[in-house]
């Protein structure tokens, strides 16, 4: 089970990477289909978004772990205004 989870974090930072790699080529590329490569990029996010909001939570609730931030913001937030 561990393995699959593995893979699923795998593929998003795969599709991340795919974005990234397509913004590249789109800004150094001349004359080349620019709307080809923006619906390729809309296409990759759709799957990023779909990992992080669907798949990756369903997964961890199925190895029964939960995400627990490893500190508060608004506690963190209080010691930030407070060193100013």
């Amino acid at each position: 089970m561990v393995n699959g989870f593995v893979d699923i974090v795998n593929e998003r930072y795969g599709y991340v990477l795919a974005i990234k790699r397509l913004r590249e080529k789109m800004e150094y590329s001349k004359g080349q289909p620019k709307q080809e490569t923006r619906e390729q990029i809309r296409q990759l996010r759709k799957a990023t978004r779909w990992l992080d909001e669907i798949a990756i939570p369903d997964s961890l609730r199925t190895l029964e772990r939960t995400v627990e931030p490893q500190f508060e913001v608004s506690e963190w937030l209080a010691k930030a205004v407070s060193k100013k």
